[in-house]
């Protein structure tokens, strides 16, 4: 219990990372269901690794308990995109969470990269001065950098999408507040 860690974004300055390989594999996803197979993105459904699965979630567990890890949440539903934005979501504090991101280095495909919902992957807010050790700790286990947490109240992707996180908070709970 003492080394418990929530979803919700703690600082500014901190370091996000992609814990996981994200797969060229659509199927099933929110973002299929929503918009239908498209053309250019691949519509196979994602499979399970079951040894480097375990072996991510051991890692990240691992770093947990070292206290490396201030946040963390897994890429489920919705995708990548949709887990840093809940993240930002449940942040609180005197100043609003925000987050600048770089999602090159996750996958060519922007579409792949924000929505694939590719399973044992993990989104980890860590300390920028602990990137090496972490890098470390994860030895051969794919990882990527893909953003820094800010003070804007804004999640922003290159030239994706900048949006304030109190409209992420209405589009969020908008389903819920009926």
């Amino acid at each position: 219990v003492n080394k418990c860690v929530t979803t919700d974004a703690k600082h500014a300055g901190n370091v996000l990372i992609l814990v996981g390989p994200t797969q060229d594999a659509m199927g099933g996803s929110h973002f299929e269901q929503i918009n239908g197979i498209q053309a250019g993105v691949a519509s196979s459904l994602p499979v399970t690794d079951l040894a480097q699965g375990p072996a991510l979630a051991h890692a990240v567990a691992t770093l947990i308990g070292e206290s490396f890890v201030q946040s963390a949440h897994d890429v489920s539903d919705g995708g990548l995109l949709c887990a840093v934005a809940e993240m930002l979501i449940g942040a609180s504090g005197e100043s609003p969470i925000g987050a600048e991101l770089d999602l090159a280095h996750v996958h060519a495909d922007a579409t792949i990269a924000a929505f694939c919902e590719s399973p044992s992957r993990y989104v980890l807010e860590v300390s920028p001065d602990n990137l090496e050790a972490i890098g470390r700790h994860l030895g051969e286990l794919p990882w990527t950098r893909i953003g820094t947490l800010t003070n804007s109240g804004r999640l922003v992707w290159q030239n994706h999408c900048d949006l304030s996180v109190s409209e992420l908070t209405t589009a969020w709970r908008g389903t819920l507040d009926w």
